[in-house]
């Protein structure tokens, strides 16, 4: 009983690729070349860069897909020449496909 209980708690949460299919890949797609934005590999790859640990990694990208700005951004300067600041996404999520999206890229990437 207590293992049909363990398989079955990943269904009742939220799928962080199910998540980035609906609010974000309209725009990153998952591996380069960019469509409308940085790919998610890249994404994933220079976030990491200035905050390594997963629990920086979520907190940030949680806080930048709700108030995105280059002022807080970490992508290189011609990123946003490029594609400009992305729209706040993250305000159209709930708080866990924002956890679960962030998760997943750090994970996945």
């Amino acid at each position: 009983m207590f293992l049909l209980i363990l398989l079955a708690l990943p269904a009742f949460g939220v799928d962080g690729f199910e998540v980035y299919k609906k609010y974000c890949s309209s725009c990153h797609t998952l591996h380069p070349p960019p469509l409308k934005a940085p790919p998610m590999s890249m994404v994933s790859y220079r976030v990491k860069l200035f905050y390594p640990k997963e629990e920086d990694f979520v907190r940030f990208v949680k806080e930048y897909i709700v108030n995105p700005s280059q002022e807080k951004g970490v992508c290189m300067p011609m990123t946003y020449r490029v594609f400009g600041v992305m729209p706040p996404v993250g305000r159209a999520m709930t708080e866990e496909e924002r956890e679960a999206v962030a998760r997943w890229l750090y994970r996945n990437f």
